[in-house]
């Protein structure tokens, strides 16, 4: 599992090779967090 900010964003069963999961991490830390939480509706008054 790969878990940002309290959201999860990538969970996937077994192991990975090295270069899969250097490419993962690369792909989680570029992921915009603020529009993420514009599209699941977290963060909002409804959400709370």
């Amino acid at each position: 599992m790969a878990i940002r900010d309290r959201t999860v964003l990538y969970s996937q069963p077994g192991a990975m090779p090295p270069q899969a999961l250097e490419e993962l991490i690369g792909k989680i830390r570029a992921v915009d967090m603020d529009d993420v939480r514009r599209k699941t509706g977290a963060g909002s008054a409804e959400a709370k």
